[in-house]
């Protein structure tokens, strides 16, 4: 469920949104699929690192809940885009053994992209 909501037109300074830009979710199938987007988006508008940071920060803040099929696959498509291959591997394969720890184990083998 959401705890927050977005008021339109609210411009109230005492209203602190703080520095996370999910942290007001607290569901976190909406955050990964909001993050997915905000990265998508970000791609499309050439701004790939951002995109990069957007997928990166929401699996840093919780791996366990954030760690979808999508989201690796996505993150992993992009560091093709901005990595050399040997880096982009590493990376991937970061993810592969974040996931490991936590028991993620519902992600295809396929998504990681190695």
């Amino acid at each position: 469920s959401v705890v927050r909501t977005v008021r339109s037109g609210d411009d109230d300074p005492d209203d602190d949104w703080g520095d996370e830009c999910f942290a007001w979710w607290d569901d976190g199938d909406v955050v990964s699929s909001a993050a997915n987007n905000m990265s998508i988006c970000a791609l499309y508008s050439c701004q790939v690192q951002t995109a990069v940071t957007v997928l990166e920060t929401v699996l840093q803040s919780d791996p366990r809940r954030h760690l979808h099929s999508a989201v690796v696959f996505n993150l992993s498509t992009l560091y093709d885009l901005v990595c050399d291959n040997v880096n982009s591997t590493n990376r991937k394969n970061m993810i592969k053994r974040v996931a490991e720890a936590y028991n993620v184990e519902h992600i295809d083998n396929a998504c990681f992209r190695i």
